[in-house]
């Protein structure tokens, strides 16, 4: 017990994942993650906005990937940044999928309890299909995603 004992963190135990580079839970420090509030189709505002993140300390970037065009967008902007980027999908799987194959490090997404009650095998074998080049951890994301809905 330290003399600030409200200071004092206990943490969880989590199972070790990779986000791109950044090792997230196990025994890894805390990282912060941060999300842009432009829109992801301005490539270049994006970009800026995640490189300014990055030097504020983020260790992970999320970007919204509302529509088509955003989630095509990742490709270039992954080009340009030096952190790992989390596509937010929270509409439609396609865009899972779009940004699975544009390059990013791992999925934020909400998949509909429904979907995953009624149908969740089709869910996961959607969201699956879309890890076929990816890394076992982008698999490992998309599963935390669907067994947590």
């Amino acid at each position: 017990m330290s003399l600030s004992p409200f200071r004092d963190i206990k943490r969880k135990k989590t199972k070790e994942i990779n986000v791109g580079k950044v090792k997230v839970g196990g025994n890894n420090p805390i990282s912060v993650q941060s999300m842009t509030n432009t829109l992801t189709t301005d490539v270049e505002a994006t970009v800026k906005q995640i490189n300014e993140l990055q030097a504020e300390g983020a260790d992970i970037v999320r970007v919204s990937c509302p529509d088509e065009l955003s989630s095509k967008a990742l490709k270039e902007i992954i080009k340009h940044v030096d952190v790992p980027i989390v596509a937010d999908i929270h509409f439609h799987y396609k865009r899972a999928i779009e940004a699975a194959k544009n390059g990013a490090a791992c999925l934020a997404a909400v998949v509909p309890i429904c979907v995953t009650k009624k149908r969740p095998s089709a869910a996961a074998n959607t969201l699956f299909g879309l890890a076929g080049n990816q890394s076992p951890v982008f698999s490992r994301c998309i599963l935390d995603c669907i067994l947590t809905y």
